[in-house]
């Protein structure tokens, strides 16, 4: 499968696993440290490879940093995608070692004629067979409760962003709403969605906020309504 890949995305996912990912983050810092302006060519490459922004990358090429600023990009970086590497190395080979193994043996035991099937019932099995023991990987980001599936029966790695969908989605949804149409609830501080200006409370809260102020203003009023109230319930009561 390697073969049908761009010299350039082999060239880029060498750099990603081998330089990167693959080797402890202090001896990355202190190779690129000995290197004239090795902590920026290098923060500019992984920008270059994980960021769907163009505005960001044009961002950190058009201004010069201290390097304790790049050194800080590449341990964020290098946290945060760490732990979802091993897991899916785990997988990946965890697929080559075991998997694959036990269906090349599966295929050699059904490729003989079992003497206690019929023909239908052979010819039923080896239809089935392809799809018996569909291996895949859930995998859990680390620190979130999402998660992303992924599959290897086709010889590369099928990964499904599962709940990541779902993020994007929102994120895009919300990106561009005016900041003024959020707000907090003046009763219990959750957010709120100003569509009318004058709104300061949640669906919740107005109606507790509707009771106050009508005790406030009538006490009186409002202990004679909860009397009635309370008697006419009394008195639908069977007996």
């Amino acid at each position: 499968m390697m073969k049908s890949l761009p010299t350039s995305k082999k060239e880029a996912l060498r750099f990603l696993i081998e330089d990167f990912l693959e080797r402890d983050i202090e001896d990355i810092i202190k190779k690129n440290s000995k290197i004239d302006h090795g902590l920026r060519q290098t923060c500019e490459r992984l920008f270059q490879l994980l960021s769907t922004e163009p505005i960001w990358l044009e961002h950190i090429q058009d201004r010069i940093y201290l390097d304790s600023a790049y050194e800080k990009v590449i341990r964020d970086l290098h946290m945060l995608m760490k732990p979802i590497w091993k897991k899916i190395k785990e997988a990946i080979f965890d697929y080559i070692l075991n998997v694959i193994p036990e269906k090349e043996e599966e295929k050699k035991v059904n490729e003989s004629y079992p003497s206690d099937m019929t023909p239908i019932e052979y010819q039923f099995r080896s239809m089935l067979l392809p799809f018996e023991d569909q291996r895949s990987y859930s995998i859990k980001l680390p620190q979130t409760r999402l998660s992303i599936l992924m599959s290897l029966e086709r010889g590369v790695l099928d990964i499904t962003k599962k709940d990541l969908h779902v993020v994007y989605i929102f994120i895009d949804f919300i990106s561009g709403i005016p900041i003024d149409l959020f707000g907090k609830c003046e009763h219990c501080s959750k957010c709120i969605i100003k569509l009318r200006g004058r709104k300061k409370y949640c669906p919740g809260c107005a109606a507790k906020k509707y009771q106050q102020d009508l005790w406030a203003s009538d006490p009186k009023g409002c202990k004679e309504y909860q009397k009635n109230r309370y008697k006419s319930r009394k008195d639908q009561i069977p007996l």
